[in-house]
């Protein structure tokens, strides 16, 4: 999927290598001048890929324990997808900066534009997925079916 995206983003086939950096983020060996990140739910696969550093992540909604929403959240959300907008949106930022959870979630502020980051939230049929970006860019979601991803990658 994320050999598509790129296809998709520069144009080109990508035939070099998936490897992560010391963070743990993933890189394209020999392109530094390309960032990608990856997420899954539930079969949904979402990847950003930027000219910057992105960090992206995708949750399908489902109930959460208030001792789960007590570790993420200073006050509880109103509901389970509010609760996933603030979780995919501190999960993208994570990603992004390439901390990963190991730092109290609470203290992410989530706000759009706090410490120079901007955050693109969108409902996907039942997910909620969230683009940590440096600045507002231009977003463009594609979204590929899951036949057409069996067409382009089942070969049978």
């Amino acid at each position: 999927v994320l050999r598509e995206i790129v296809l998709e983003y520069t144009g080109e086939n990508m035939t070099k290598k998936i490897s992560n950096d010391d963070k743990g983020r993933p890189f394209i060996e020999g392109r530094p001048d390309i960032f990608i990140s990856l997420s899954h739910s539930k079969g949904a696969v979402a990847a950003a890929v930027g000219e910057r550093a992105v960090g992206i992540d995708i949750e399908y909604i489902r109930p959460v324990s208030d001792k789960v929403k007590a570790r993420v959240c200073k006050s509880a959300p109103e509901n389970d997808n509010k609760f996933f907008k603030v979780w995919t949106i501190k999960e993208a930022y994570l990603k992004k900066t390439g901390e990963g959870i190991r730092r109290d979630l609470k203290e992410i502020c989530t706000e759009i534009g706090i410490d120079g980051h901007f955050f693109d939230v969108r409902d996907f049929g039942g997910a909620i997925i969230s683009l940590c970006l440096e600045k507002e860019d231009e977003v463009a979601f594609i979204e590929i079916s899951k036949n057409e991803l069996e067409k382009r990658f089942l070969y049978v």
